[in-house]
């Protein structure tokens, strides 16, 4: 069974892990959508978004535009990351997770755009 974290903004894949402003997690068993549930996400401190995942069982995430610190956050916590995922429909994106169709571009985030502070 996978629970697998999306970083989530009104039904899209938010291109800002450290940013969003919900995580939708879903759990997926067989290679079959079991459920989904959105949760709000807590407040950005250095840390508080893998801490959090972790927290909630997540095995993996499903992120877009992901900053190095977090991304050692969450393998200290022992999620797997899967970066660089389209700003798409958050069910359209897992289900091309799981038929494995998802099409990453680069999962960096370079500060485009968002002001130049760090992502987390």
């Amino acid at each position: 069974m996978q629970k697998i974290a999306l970083p989530t903004e009104r039904n899209i894949l938010c291109q800002h892990f450290g940013h969003c402003p919900e995580f939708t997690i879903v759990t997926i068993e067989n290679g079959q959508i079991l459920g989904a549930v959105v949760l709000p996400a807590p407040m950005h401190e250095h840390g508080s978004h893998p801490n959090f995942l972790a927290e909630h069982g997540c095995t993996d995430v499903i992120a877009g535009g992901i900053g190095e610190h977090a991304v050692h956050l969450l393998t200290k916590v022992g999620i797997r990351l899967h970066a660089g995922a389209p700003a798409a429909p958050v069910m359209d994106v897992v289900r091309s997770f799981v038929d494995g169709t998802i099409i990453y571009g680069s999962g960096e985030c370079n500060h485009k755009g968002c002001g130049g502070h760090h992502h987390q």
